[in-house]
């Protein structure tokens, strides 16, 4: 199975490996979290504590919903960063664990009453993977849930309810589940239901500084992002199949960012396996690509939380890669070549299939300049000293698939741009 991650593969049986890891690692984070809260005298410590026994209890009736939700991207990453703040004694919010207890609740039906104190006001109460409630009340007035019927949850808080679709319901309605109290995340199909969501990331606090601005999906033109998503996913289904089953297995979540101007962009995030950030999706091709992308981020994220890659040394050295402006530590090169190996990958298959011919060049300037990059890049990952076992693993498995696209012919016209291309990003980055 690693020298099928290594070649840039892995197929949906991998990807739920890595997804397993993550689990285990959530599950970990969650198991620490009310103990460091307790140890740093956090005010929030008795809070979690109690939601940290909400979902034991919640989990020995329904296993299921607690997995769904501590597999959620943005919950991954929140008890990352919060284990993270509180083991460095920074500021953290572990009480949002109540957010985590009261979304398994409503999953699943439970009766519960949730202390969901320190929810960001802002946007309501975030229940992770489900919605938005808006209902009144201050810190200290519980949230109550319970089952209203076998497809919808009852919450309860200062004399105000709402209803809320289960998992079931979602699947069952056309769009996205509102009510006057109630906001529900819209979901896009891609072989399974995916949702847009910039609310649940934000009502975690993951959009603190350090991470990409991302957008509440309420402010968005809802149709044309889950038109484009599902357009860039059915591109990948019919000309990249292999790309479109991995997609399918990891994506669960699509996060709106935030971008400068006309830019386009995308992330993925340490923790947040199965989550991608881009900006919006207007262009098909752009959204394949940028899905066959991001992809590659989140499988050597997890791997890497695994397998070390590179041996930490003291060197602050960075290198220059031909996809940024700026210069990037070893690591990050690692990471960047892995993606961008895809993205050669799909550029070849892509000017296979297009029919007009600006597209074909593009395509053939494209997959020129990317192998090109990804052969550069390895050459100096290569001779950097720093790889562990598993790291030279990888590494040699990507020379297999980089030397693979070398060999397929191009015109010398797509060739000579892409060499253009590439001269003229490097001579706009101060390499040193």
């Amino acid at each position: 199975m690693l020298t099928e991650f290594a070649q840039g593969g892995g197929a949906p049986a991998g990807i739920r490996v890595l997804a397993g890891l993550q689990n285990s690692r959530s599950r970990l984070f969650c198991w620490m979290l009310p103990d460091l809260a307790r140890r740093t005298s956090h005010p929030e410590a008795r809070q979690t504590m109690y939601a940290y026994r909400l979902l034991a209890d919640l989990e020995r009736a329904s296993p299921t919903a607690v997995h769904d939700v501590l597999c959620y991207p943005a919950v991954g990453a929140w008890l990352g960063r919060t284990v993270a703040a509180l083991s460095s004694h920074r500021p953290a919010h572990p009480g949002r664990l109540a957010l985590v207890a009261a979304a398994v609740a409503a999953r699943c039906g439970a009766t519960a009453e949730v202390p969901v104190g320190p929810s960001r006001s802002d946007h309501g109460i975030v229940l992770p993977s489900l919605g938005i409630a808006t209902l009144p009340g201050g810190s200290c007035d519980p949230l109550r849930v319970r089952r209203a019927d076998s497809d919808l949850a009852l919450l309860e808080r200062a004399g105000r309810q709402v209803i809320v679709p289960t998992p079931t319901a979602h699947r069952s309605a056309a769009g996205r589940p509102t009510s006057r109290d109630w906001d529900g995340l819209p979901q896009v199909l891609i072989r399974r239901q995916v949702a847009i969501d910039g609310s649940g990331w934000q009502g975690l606090g993951n959009d603190e500084p350090g991470w990409p601005r991302t957008v509440d999906e309420r402010h968005l033109d809802l149709r044309r992002w889950t038109g484009g998503v599902r357009a860039g996913w059915l591109l990948l289904a019919e000309h990249h199949p292999e790309v479109a089953a991995e997609v399918a297995e990891c994506v669960t979540a699509v996060v709106p960012m935030q971008l400068l101007g006309s830019s386009v962009g995308s992330a993925t995030f340490a923790g947040a396996f199965g989550a991608v950030a881009m900006s919006s999706p207007d262009d098909t091709r752009t959204v394949a690509v940028t899905l066959a992308h991001e992809l590659q981020h989140a499988k050597l994220l997890a791997l890497s939380d695994a397998l070390p890659l590179i041996v930490p040394t003291d060197d602050d050295k960075r290198y220059y890669a031909p996809w940024r402006r700026d210069l990037r530590p070893l690591a990050a090169l690692l990471h960047g070549a892995y993606a961008h190996l895809a993205v050669a990958t799909f550029w070849q298959r892509q000017q296979r299939v297009e029919t007009d011919p600006t597209h074909i060049h593009l395509a053939q300037v494209r997959f020129a300049r990317w192998r090109a990059a990804v052969r550069d890049t390895l050459r100096v990952i290569s001779r950097s000293g720093q790889l562990t076992g598993t790291g030279q693993l990888l590494v040699d498995g990507m020379w297999t698939t980089a030397d693979r696209l070398t060999r397929e012919r191009l015109p010398a016209a797509a060739r000579r741009e892409a060499a253009e291309i590439a001269a003229s990003h490097r001579s706009q980055v101060d390499v040193g």
